[in-house]
């Protein structure tokens, strides 16, 4: 009974995440997905750079700007005329807002599914 207690609490403990504050997000984030993937690089100047690569050639890239806003009680990045180029997601340019989080190990991300664990995650 004891090693079951003590693995749903590892399981527990491993899916918590902390938050990201606006002087901790400058950086670039990463998602990968077989052969696709798509860098996202925030500056502080609130502009960002958006890349998607097939085969680990450039398909497309494109820039925007960021702000660190609160929505519906959470602070969080909203990126203007983002784009996802990873298919199941619409690749129309609007608005993204993502509430930045952090691991437990430290690694921070910006997770677009949460439920299938599909994040960008910091370099």
């Amino acid at each position: 009974m004891t090693r079951y207690l003590v693995l749903l609490l590892a399981l527990v403990l491993a899916s918590c995440s902390r938050g990201v504050e606006q002087p901790e997000l400058p950086g670039q984030y990463e998602f990968s997905l077989d052969n696709m993937r798509q860098q996202v690089t925030i500056s502080v100047d609130g502009k960002y750079a958006n890349a998607f690569y097939r085969n680990g050639a450039l398909v497309w890239s494109n820039q925007g700007k960021w702000t660190y806003e609160e929505s519906a009680g959470k602070k969080g990045v909203a990126f203007a005329e983002f784009r996802f180029g990873i298919p199941e997601y619409s690749s129309v340019q609007g608005l993204w807002f993502v509430v930045p989080e952090k691991t437990l190990a430290g690694i921070r991300e910006l997770c677009f599914d949460q439920d299938l664990e599909r994040c960008f995650q910091a370099r």
